[in-house]
């Protein structure tokens, strides 16, 4: 029974075997030279290297710095072409005289991208594009030269993502990181010690991003949007924005002024803290919500007419806690140990709605007559509610018992 299943096991190697052999192919070579297998230097590394500059780039293509370069006056690398990469390759590009930029993109050259690497000493920009679509990743560009910028894309939809920008010097004319044309973001970048650290243009992005000892640290433009960003350290204003602009999850922190906006702005989550000036000073119609003003020298907010303020704090600030204009909400805040009013309404035609104000030098001051006041509590302030002419308010409950039904009861506490 043994030997049998040996001899069948046998026969199955041996048909598999021949199987095997039928469908390999012939073993000799064809007859004739061998032709080469290899692939050309080109085809392994399809990129034009840079040894030297300066270096003009007149074609579309790859290119790869082979070492660090230095230039001594003019231009590092110019690019006239569109659809160009530029690799550092972790190296840098340097200024040993009176050299002004490091790369210069054409208003012809679309689409420039310059990855990782490093630009020093220019006197003018470390990279500029005057075209549409250039990029910039990985970038580290630094300079001693107070009128220097950083990287300046002048087209439409720059995108600048984990570069950094620093001068030595103190802010001049020049701009740390700036995509200044239409639909343009920066994200994950830094900026220090430039007129404005970062920029961009009409419908930009900044996106966690961190901008200190310029003048202004974070400007943009119109219809733009920041988020999770860092200004402080800044001399003037740390958020410098314009109108229609989305502001979410922000720090303004030891600037002058934290943030200040055009009109029909909303400020999200936002905390404005030991700022020099006021925290906030934003325009007509503008939405305010879960923000924190704390230990600004002057007002923690200041919001033009036609303006919601909800479930925001004011607390430790120089002058008043919140101050509205005409035609505002101001609801469900918190205003607690700030040197002036806890709120101040300077207009008519408010809504102030149950906010608590606590230990302020007025809890709520009303300077003007047509507001609605009422269900707000009031307790340690040296004079609860201040109401200057004829407004509509609910019934002052004095601590205690609740002695009223009325749902729009003010109290003291």
């Amino acid at each position: 029974m043994h030997r049998n299943t040996l001899l069948a096991t046998l026969a199955v190697c041996v048909t598999a075997l021949i199987a095997i052999l039928a469908t390999a192919g012939p073993l000799s070579p064809p007859a004739g030279p061998v032709a080469p297998t290899h692939k050309t230097l080109t085809e392994v590394e399809p990129r034009t290297p840079i040894n030297a500059v300066p270096f003009t780039i007149s074609q579309s293509g790859s290119y790869y710095l082979t070492r660090d370069l230095s230039v001594a006056s003019g231009t590092a690398i110019t690019v006239t072409a569109p659809d160009v990469t530029i690799d550092l390759a972790g190296f840098t590009l340097r200024n040993i005289g009176t050299a002004t930029s490091g790369i210069v993109a054409s208003a012809a050259a679309n689409g420039l991208r310059v990855h990782d690497g490093s630009l020093r000493g220019f006197n003018l920009q470390g990279v500029r594009s005057d075209a549409e679509a250039a990029q910039a990743v990985n970038v580290r560009v630094s300079t001693s030269v107070s009128g220097a910028s950083g990287i300046l894309f002048v087209g439409a939809q720059g995108r600048i993502d984990a570069c950094t920008a620093a001068s030595t010097s103190a802010p001049g004319t020049g701009d740390g990181l700036s995509a200044l044309g239409q639909n343009s973001v920066i994200e994950s970048s830094v900026a220090t010690r430039f007129r404005a650290g970062i920029a961009v243009g009409v419908n930009g992005r900044v996106a966690g991003c961190n901008a200190s000892e310029c003048v202004t640290g974070v400007s943009a433009s119109t219809n733009s949007r920041v988020a999770e960003t860092v200004a402080f350290d800044n001399s003037g204003t740390g958020f410098g924005l314009l109108n229609n602009v989305g502001v979410e999850g922000c720090l303004a922190r030891s600037n002058d002024i934290g943030f200040s906006t055009g009109n029909a702005a909303a400020v999200i989550g936002c905390t404005a803290r030991e700022n020099a000036d006021r925290g906030f000073s934003l325009g007509v119609g503008t939405v305010m919500t879960s923000c924190a003003a704390y230990d600004n020298a002057q007002e923690g907010a200041v919001v033009g007419p036609g303006s919601l303020v909800t479930r925001c704090t004011f607390i430790f600030n120089g002058a008043d806690g919140l101050t509205i204009g005409s035609d505002c909400v101001a609801e469900g805040n918190a205003s607690d140990s700030n040197t002036g009013a806890g709120i101040l309404v300077t207009g008519s035609g408010c809504r102030v709605d149950s906010n608590a104000v606590t230990d302020n030098a007025t809890g709520i001051s009303v300077a003007a007559g047509g507001n609605f006041v009422v269900r707000n509590s009031a307790s340690g302030n040296t004079v609860a509610f201040a109401l200057v002419g004829s407004n509509t308010t609910g019934p002052t409950i004095p601590a205690g018992a609740i002695t009223t039904t009325s749902p729009w009861a003010n109290f003291l506490h």
